[in-house]
């Protein structure tokens, strides 16, 4: 009996140690969680710095804990959300680069990090200074390239990015966004969109480098095709052309027409005016023109019927006419409008407005009809700005409709000239620019509906051209 005494008391001590290490373990670990519960808690309520403490107390005590790390940084990244949300970027990025500094392999911290970088060199981009942008881009490149899941996300942010700067005709940042979408992720689409970029420039050079580094990408893409076979065409018809310095305009022709430079400037330099005036908007950069014989026009680009001339970022024309006829100035006048919109709303203006406000311009330089307008009152057909809309639709199938859309587009500017004057329009052209539907913004502007606005519009319109029938 008395040798088992030993055996029990070593029992016991082994027993104690045992007991009192998963005690400590168990009480660590309870408190562990109980840090992340309550840190949970404090998120939900946005107090973020508070949670952080509680997060960081947790993995102080359970360091060996990888489900713990990445509480901890899930904890930073949401904080970085939420202060990139409140327009915090320079403080949310000092909070990406900790949780980064935690695991640089996590890729909430990665994405959250190379996000913010993005955001910040398109920026400085903004406000030209390209050199610290492209530092920032570098950094963007080095996280998301060793993750696909990160480098797609980034590239596809990129994308999206360079299509707004290029409605926004900000050329630096479209190209930034652009080549470094593309670095993170080769894709057709952004080689189809650089080309789209350099083709409204214009540099058809480049355009067809890119077009053509899409094609081989997609060979079989009938639609890319289609754009070298024209691309090329245009480059051909280039090849002897001359370019024109003119104030506030790149001018590129044909090289075997001939033209007065000063009458050209002088036409170049009113229009520029008159709509600046109008629109409360003189752009400091230069609007490309490009002029060409009238067969190579409707060849290249697909311009039938009364067709004379687009704007797609570059005011293109056809010659067919001599300057001093006032259909010259007016076709000018129509497309730079159109260039002036496209800047103030970043392309986002309803088709009967932009087209409304250009056919205004248009007839301070040549007599526009209203009488289809006129034969659909006479006949007591319905109108409307969504009969106008459609009828820009129908190019090919029905050109009455064109016409008519266009001469009520016309109408409709004219209307609003008379009850608001120009801060009217300049205001629905504001709203187009905040992404409003031009429904709402004719509530939101005008302080009524839209049926009511089309109601006062039909009523001014029978009013002038009863007026119009008496004189």
């Amino acid at each position: 009996m008395k040798k088992f005494f030993p055996h029990i008391t070593v029992f016991i001590i082994i027993f104690s140690s045992i007991v009192f290490f998963v005690y400590k373990t168990n009480r660590t670990n309870v408190g562990s969680y109980q840090y992340i519960r309550k840190a949970s808690q404090y998120i939900a309520e946005d107090k973020y710095r508070k949670a952080l403490s509680l997060f960081h107390k947790a993995y102080e005590v359970s360091q060996k804990s990888e489900k713990i790390r990445k509480e901890l940084i899930d904890g930073y990244v949401q904080y970085v959300r939420y202060l990139d949300k409140m327009d915090q970027i320079s403080l949310a990025t000092d909070y990406a680069l900790k949780a980064y500094g935690i695991d640089g392999n996590d890729l909430s911290a990665k994405h959250v990090l190379a996000y913010l970088y993005a955001k910040t060199a398109i920026k400085e981009s903004q406000f030209g200074k390209s050199a610290l942008a492209l530092e920032f881009l570098e950094k963007v490149v080095s996280i998301s390239k060793s993750s696909k899941k990160v480098s797609g996300s980034i590239s596809n942010f990129m994308f999206n990015k360079g299509i707004e700067a290029f409605n926004e005709k900000d050329g630096e940042t479209v190209k930034l966004c652009l080549h470094t979408s593309y670095k993170l992720r080769p894709r057709f689409e952004t080689l189809d969109f650089m080309g789209e970029y350099y083709h409204r420039e214009p540099d058809l050079d480049k355009a067809l480098f890119y077009w053509e580094k899409a094609q081989k990408a997609r060979s079989d893409d009938d639609e890319m095709n289609n754009k070298i076979r024209k691309l090329k065409k245009e480059i051909l018809a280039c090849k002897d052309s001359k370019v024109l310095d003119t104030e506030n305009f790149n001018v590129q022709m044909d090289g075997s027409y001939d033209i007065d430079i000063r009458k050209l400037q002088d036409m170049l330099r009113r229009i520029y005016d008159k709509v600046g005036e109008d629109l409360n908007l003189y752009p400091a950069l230069e609007t490309p023109i490009m002029l060409y014989r009238e067969e190579d026009f409707r060849d290249i680009f697909d311009k039938k019927g009364i067709t004379r001339a687009f704007y797609n970022g570059s005011i293109r024309m056809a010659l067919s006419m001599d300057i001093d006829d006032p259909v010259f100035e007016a076709i000018l006048a129509h497309e730079y409008t159109h260039a002036v919109v496209s800047i103030i709303t970043a392309n986002q203006c309803s088709i009967w407005l932009n087209e409304g406000i250009a056919v205004f311009e248009q007839a301070r330089y040549m007599p526009i009809s209203t009488d289809n307008v006129k034969e659909m009152l006479e006949a007591d057909e319905p109108l409307s700005l969504e009969l106008l809309e459609q009828g820009f639709d129908m190019r090919e199938e029905d050109l009455s409709r064109v016409v008519l859309s266009y001469e009520g587009a016309y109408t409709v500017v004219l209307f609003i000239l008379d009850e608001w004057g120009w801060g009217g329009v300049r205001g629905l052209l504001q709203r187009a620019a905040d992404g409003c539907h031009y429904s709402n913004a004719i509530d939101s502007e005008f302080y009524i509906s839209q049926s009511c606005f089309e109601e006062m519009w039909i009523e001014y319109l029978k009013e002038k051209f009863k007026a119009e029938t008496v004189d």
